[in-house]
């Protein structure tokens, strides 16, 4: 199963494969005229894809390189790319997810707030203003100050998903923030990307890492937001 396209056939895998071990994650691009036609040739072999947003192709810290290429080629191809995470809490709880059925591989596993690529051209903190409102329906009004806040430096976030061929070489961003009402909220929850929505403690949080019931991405934002947590706080006295 492959959640970008729907055939993926012998000649195709065989490029793909061949284009993982080239860019080598993105340490080894081609000029840009040969990266495009990859990309139009991959394109031409899968037939119709899903996913076509555009994405920046980043270095290990979150530069861009000057390369773009449709969501569904970064993710085949292991390419490293921003996302944009959005931790929220009210009344000294932190407000998780958990993911949806609809979602491959993922579906099930507790999750952070909300959190979704960094489109090419969009700011990292906008782009977390936007997936806060695609998936749980509210926007900075519904935070103290109106605002997030980044939680230390970009981190890198790994995963490869053999069953669909998906790998996310991510370098995501941590933004932060607490709600104006604490727990007292309505939220508008697409369904497909966050099922559930509930107040847990950091310490239970933590436990669900460590019983391996949580996604990649709370895996590797939570100990970011543990060694920073006095920082981000301090926003709030």
């Amino acid at each position: 199963m492959n959640v970008f396209c729907s055939m993926v056939g012998v000649k195709s895998m065989s490029v793909i494969n061949h284009l993982r071990t080239t860019y080598a994650r993105g340490e080894n691009l081609p000029g840009k005229k040969q990266f495009v036609a990859q990309v139009i040739r991959l394109e031409r072999l899968l037939g119709p894809t899903a996913f076509n947003e555009e994405l920046e192709i980043v270095s290990a810290d979150g530069q861009t390189l000057g390369y773009q290429a449709p969501r569904w080629f970064v993710h085949l191809t292991g390419l490293r790319h921003l996302i944009s995470r959005v931790v929220l809490f009210g009344d000294e709880m932190v407000l998780l997810q958990r993911r949806g059925g609809d979602r491959f591989g993922v579906s099930g596993t507790y999750d952070l707030t909300a959190g979704g690529h960094v489109l090419a051209g969009e700011n990292p903190l906008e782009a977390a203003y936007r997936e806060m409102t695609e998936e749980i329906g509210i926007d900075r009004s519904a935070l103290i100050g109106e605002t997030l806040h980044q939680i230390g430096k970009p981190h890198p976030v790994y995963s490869a998903k053999p069953l669909d061929l998906t790998i996310n070489n991510e370098v995501t961003i941590l933004y932060g923030g607490r709600l104006a009402n604490g727990k007292n909220i309505m939220f508008n929850i697409d369904q497909t990307e966050a099922g559930r929505l509930f107040f847990q403690s950091l310490e239970k949080t933590q436990a669900y890492i460590d019983q391996q019931l949580a996604a990649s991405s709370l895996i590797c934002s939570l100990p970011i937001f543990l060694s920073h947590r006095d920082r981000f706080l301090a926003n709030y006295r």
